[in-house]
C-alpha cells in the first residue's frame, strides 16, 4: 500500500498540537458550501466555533467529535488528487451534521465534505 497521507501524524503531537482546519481543494461534488441551507451553515459555524474558537488540541477534537461507526468509520482510505488519505469525519452525536477530511502533513485537518444531513454514509 502506498503512502497515506496523514497517518503519519504522531500520536504524541496529537496531544498538544492545535486543530487547525484548511481547505486545499476544491470539496466534494454535493457537499459544498453552496449546497448548505442557512442553519447548516450555523453548524458549520458552531463546529468552528466549539474547536478552532476554543483553540483545542487534535486529541481533545477527537474525543468530543470524532464519528467511529458507519461503513466509511475512522481510518477509511479514499484517493482525494492522486494521492491516498486516511479519511475521518466529525459531528455531534444527536445532530446530524458531519464534517469529513483527512490530516495533511503539517497536521492540519483538510475538509473534503460538508454533510449536513449525514448523508454520505446512506449512498
Amino acid at each position: 500500500m502506498g503512502d497515506v497521507r496523514g497517518d503519519k501524524l504522531a500520536r504524541d503531537s496529537r496531544t498538544t498540537r492545535q486543530f487547525i482546519l484548511t481547505i486545499d481543494h476544491q470539496l466534494e461534488r454535493h457537499y459544498q458550501f453552496k449546497n448548505l441551507k442557512t442553519q447548516e451553515i450555523q453548524e458549520f459555524s458552531r463546529f468552528v466555533a466549539e474547536t478552532v474558537g476554543k483553540a483545542l488540541t487534535i486529541t481533545q477534537v477527537d474525543a468530543r467529535f470524532l464519528r467511529t461507526k458507519g461503513p466509511r468509520g475512522v481510518g477509511a482510505s479514499e484517493t482525494i488528487d492522486g494521492a491516498r488519505v486516511t479519511m475521518v469525519h466529525y459531528g455531534r452525536d444527536r445532530s446530524p451534521f458531519r464534517l469529513f477530511g483527512y490530516y495533511d502533513a503539517a497536521g492540519y485537518f483538510v475538509i473534503h465534505r460538508l454533510d449536513p444531513r449525514h448523508q454520505y454514509h446512506r449512498e
